[in-house]
């Protein structure tokens, strides 16, 4: 009897994830309509909420992005790619790296959505765009050229190497709160780690790493990955010889108050500021620190992935918030979704049952049209042609991880 009962419950399990598998499927398929539907004659996603993305530069290879990891492979996808085609030279000067249009604002992920995008697609992709990432490694932040140690190791937002401080430039502060220096830190130039994310998932490991054969790592990027380790371990609450702070979670980043959301944590007993660990940053710093090819026994990961399963939350961005900035938990919400589906996708784990919340939290947010937004707005994901590709691909990972439970499920009936 209790063999029968067992079987049903496990056959039960199994049709429930049956049939939300097809419930993904059907919700992918309408938001990656809905994304096709918005684009212009002139092959771009300009924005109809912010006029800072009017143009179509900053989104379009966001959107791209995701309806390449849906697998479209349409005039749709060969029109974007052509306009993104038209923002990148490749110049006699400078034959190894791409040139960028002034107009692209946000250069690290613009590069790295849009070799992402190529990566899915490549059959559609231009011929301009097939190797972008090589401009990424130069906007890596340098030691000769960090304001503060804080920085160096990282990247960020800015449109070109950190260097000098641009005319006008009044977004500074006198004191760097994490490392007590009287150097002038520019927030909006600063390095963080969710751009430092999006910078190592886009540049290809030498094939040494992935196969531990071939010839060794040159030592550029070598230098390149132990730079945005030590910037990495910079945003984790991890060994820092303080308990009350180290539970091993991200911040975004440790130059500014302001831009990690919930705020400060307090003073440690070295005199460091210490910001509150969140979830988006955390599944972003867990993949730097597995994109800088440590070991998934290495400490560091341990403390990142534990602290992500516990606090993991499918409905809402986890950690603690300051009074007065609750409000920014789920600001962010389907960036946090998509990182830490992407995130428990390259660890091989989540928590138990991770892709079946995080896909049940997302279906029900999808509107008739197939698109998602946002109530709130600080993170601008209120503009559907941010928030949808976000969701689009975080549904696509769940879809994804339901597959995998289910031939699981079918070697584990066979036994």
């Amino acid at each position: 009897m209790c063999a029968l009962l067992a079987t049903g419950c496990a056959s039960t399990a199994k049709d429930k994830h049956e049939q939300l598998r097809a419930e993904l499927d059907t919700a992918i398929q309408q938001a990656a309509d809905y994304l096709e539907s918005q684009q212009s004659e002139k092959g771009s996603w300009p924005s109809q909420t912010y006029g800072l993305f009017r143009d179509g530069i900053a989104l379009t290879p966001h959107v791209l992005r995701s309806l390449a990891t849906a697998d479209r492979n349409n005039d749709t996808m060969k029109q974007g790619f052509a306009f993104l085609g038209e923002q990148v030279n490749w110049t006699r000067s400078h034959p190894s790296r791409p040139s960028l249009s002034p107009a692209v604002q946000g250069p690290v992920y613009f590069m790295a959505d849009t070799q992402q995008a190529v990566n899915h697609c490549p059959q559609q992709a231009h011929a301009k765009l097939s190797k972008i990432y090589a401009g990424l490694p130069r906007l890596q932040i340098r030691d000769d050229e960090a304001s503060t140690f804080a920085q160096e190791g990282g990247w960020g937002y800015w449109n070109r190497v950190f260097g000098g401080i641009p005319e006008g430039f009044n977004d500074f502060q006198l004191e760097f709160a994490h490392g007590k220096s009287s150097t002038p830190v520019f927030p909006n130039l600063s390095a963080n780690i969710s751009a430092t994310a999006y910078a190592l998932d886009s540049i290809p490991p030498p094939a040494s790493y992935l196969t531990g054969h071939g010839s060794p790592p040159s030592p550029r990027y070598k230098r390149m990955i132990e730079a945005a380790l030590r910037f990495a371990e910079k945003c984790q609450n991890h060994n820092s010889g303080d308990n009350r702070f180290d539970d091993g979670g991200f911040f975004f980043n440790p130059a500014d108050d302001a831009r990690n959301k919930g705020g400060a944590a307090g003073t440690d007993k070295h005199g460091y500021a210490r910001f509150h660990s969140s979830g988006s940053s955390t599944a972003d710093g867990l993949r730097v620190l597995l994109r800088c090819h440590l070991s998934k026994q290495d400490p560091r990961v341990i403390a990142a992935r534990d602290w992500l399963f516990e606090h993991f939350d499918p409905e809402h961005n986890p950690g603690t918030f300051n009074e007065g900035r609750e409000v920014l938990r789920d600001a962010y919400y389907f960036y946090y979704a998509a990182s830490v589906a992407d995130t428990f996708a390259l660890l091989g784990q989540g928590p138990d049952n991770w892709s079946a919340d995080l896909a049940t939290a997302l279906l029900q947010k999808q509107r008739e049209d197939g698109s998602f937004a946002n109530p709130f707005t600080d993170g601008k994901e209120d503009d559907p042609l941010i928030a949808t590709p976000f969701a689009l691909r975080a549904m696509i990972a769940c879809r994804d991880n339901l597959t995998q439970y289910g031939v699981c499920f079918a070697r584990h009936q066979q036994r």
